[in-house]
Formats: structure tokens, C-alpha cells, sequence
């Protein structure tokens, strides 16, 4: 998003709801205005010795847009995100 989402609703939703419903990426997309910092946060979870199952979830606006490459284009994005999040945990 372009900019912080400000006060408590906006088009009669939570604020933060848009966020989490609408406009996550893929780990790594800073080109995309991604700022969480994910790989500091996957090293501290290894550091705690943390060995059980992980899970990513997406929902983005954007898997809801038309056209034959949509799949294939989210997919690409996701493979390429995981394998710049394993290259910075563990390199």
C-alpha cells in the first residue's frame, strides 16, 4: 500500500483488515512495498530451536485479477520470494 492505513475504518471495514485480507505479499517483495522484516524474523524462530511446521498465507487483491497468467505469476512470486527467505536465513 502507498501509504500507513490511518483511523479506524476506511469503506466500512477495520483499518487493519484491508491489510490482512487484501494486501499481503510474498516474503522479500520490497520492490513491492513489502517492509515486514521477514528473514529476521524466521532466524530468531530458528534460533529459538523452533522444529515444527511453517505455513504462508498470501491474500492479495491481486489473485482476483483476470487473465490465464494470473497463476502462474503468483506462483513465480511466491517460489522466487521462499528461495530469497532461505538464501538469507541460512546463507
Amino acid at each position: 500500500m502507498d501509504k500507513p492505513i490511518e483511523g479506524e475504518f476506511v469503506d466500512g471495514m477495520p483499518a487493519m483488515m484491508i491489510w490482512s485480507r487484501s494486501s499481503r505479499l510474498y516474503p522479500c517483495e520490497r520492490e513491492k512495498g513489502a517492509f515486514m522484516p521477514v528473514s529476521d524474523f524466521v532466524k530468531a524462530v530458528m534460533n529459538a530451536r523452533y522444529n515444527g511446521p511453517w505455513s504462508i498465507e498470501v491474500f492479495n487483491k491481486s489473485l482476483q485479477e483476470q487473465g490465464e497468467q494470473v497463476e502462474q505469476e503468483h506462483s513465480v512470486r511466491a517460489r522466487s520470494g521462499l528461495d530469497m527467505l532461505v538464501e538469507q536465513v541460512f546463507s
